[in-house]
């Protein structure tokens, strides 16, 4: 008897499903080896951490302050000392596992998903069948489409580097307090002081004080450039000697410029700019504290007289 269609197509849909859910277990595997973007940790960290779980212990504090009681501050300071160091290297492992979770996360997601794509799509090409081409085919679009959503919920892969590095450098701040505090006696830095300390330590390396350092300093330079270039919307313009001659050297010829604000000739002709004497000068600005400000604005303003001078002769102009 012949199979109908109907199951014809149900079958067809059988075996991509079931095509899926190897591709989707042996694209799992591979991924998990190559998206960490880290190397291979040869430490026993869950080793590790529960040999310095007594570090996290009132019993230790309990060591110190007998020590302190007893005026004896060799012991107090080398206990101090330890808690600082065994605790900081505790939370050290915990934020390496969390800097390997956000990379791997987004990057295990797309390798999955890229992966089932190419194999669809090429299962697709050399199936002769009609129903399962238009089949592979379908569910190559649904994973796409699903691709597509979650690339834009995971928008901030592309920002991961920068967010880390963020978290790094605000990490290596907070632990400043507690590398200079272990150089002083307890008296001036007691363990109560550390224990604050750590605590800002733990919680330093985080996505949401990443970002807002980020903005922070984004937006501080966007104040610095707005305020260089305000400076100069307001001059009042007058040319002088140095600026003829830079106008000469950047175009070479320069006798006026027209209404048009074409750089003309002594006969009236259209001069053509000397572009890399342009790039030049517009380095030179950048690296003198000028950056943003047009190079018009550099030639005519009363007030940049002493800084066309020294481009002159930073740039040997003649």
């Amino acid at each position: 008897m012949a199979r109908s269609s109907g199951g014809k197509s149900l079958s067809v849909v059988t075996k991509v499903i079931r095509l899926l859910g190897f591709i989707c277990i042996a694209g799992s595997v591979a991924s998990c080896s190559i998206t960490e973007g880290f190397p291979r940790d040869p430490e026993d960290t869950a080793a590790t951490l529960t040999k310095l779980a007594p570090y996290f212990d009132s019993a230790k504090d309990d060591e110190y302050l007998a020590a302190q009681a007893k005026n004896d501050e060799a012991s107090a300071r080398a206990i101090r000392d330890s808690i600082i160091m065994n605790k900081m290297h505790a939370y050290d492992i915990e934020y390496d596992d969390f800097k390997k979770s956000l990379t791997s996360y987004g990057n295990g997601i797309s390798t999955g998903s890229d992966l089932v794509v190419l194999i669809l799509n090429g299962f697709g090409a050399t199936t002769g069948s009609a129903e399962t081409k238009s089949a592979l085919a379908a569910a190559s679009a649904g994973v796409v489409g699903a691709q597509g959503a979650i690339n834009k919920d995971l928008f901030y892969q592309k920002t991961i580097p920068a967010i880390i590095s963020q978290m790094d450098a605000n990490r290596d701040k907070a632990a400043v307090p507690l590398v200079t505090g272990m150089s002083e006696d307890t008296s001036k830095y007691s363990l109560q002081t550390a224990e604050r300390d750590l605590e800002h330590y733990k919680i330093s390396g985080n996505v949401v004080d990443a970002i807002s350092s980020i903005t922070q300093q984004a937006q501080n330079s966007k104040d610095t450039a707005q305020d260089q270039i305000q400076a100069y919307r307001t001059v009042k313009f007058g040319a002088d000697a140095s600026s003829q001659k830079i106008n000469a050297w950047l175009w070479p010829g320069f006798k006026k410029i027209d209404d048009n604000g074409n750089v003309l000739d002594v006969n009236g002709n259209v001069v053509p700019r000397n572009d890399a004497n342009y790039a030049a000068l517009n380095k030179w600005i950048a690296n003198n504290n000028l950056a943003g400000l047009p190079i018009g604005s550099f030639l005519n303003a009363p007030d940049l007289a002493a800084a066309r001078v020294n481009a002159i002769k930073a740039l040997n102009i003649h």
